[in-house]
């Protein structure tokens, strides 16, 4: 927010992580995913706390729709 376009304040909106979130990767790990990959449109800095708090082995930040499905057509030669 702006005042006379001086900054008066910030809000921040969280989207909050599922609770199950974690237990989730772990799960996968388990069952013999070797690799999980968390990709999200929001900021690296968001990407790289909540990749931490989940177990993911790598993640992708600030990434388009359509840069998603270009990945896991490149990553399964779909």
């Amino acid at each position: 927010m702006a005042e006379n376009g001086v900054l008066t304040g910030v809000i921040m909106i969280e989207d909050p992580l599922r609770e199950d979130a974690a237990k989730t990767v772990e799960m996968l790990h388990k069952a013999g995913f070797d690799k999980i990959v968390m990709m999200t449109g929001d900021s690296d800095r968001i990407a790289k706390v909540v990749s931490k708090k989940v177990g993911v082995d790598e993640y992708f930040s600030e990434v388009l729709p359509e840069d998603k499905a270009a990945f896991i057509n490149e990553e399964y030669e779909i």
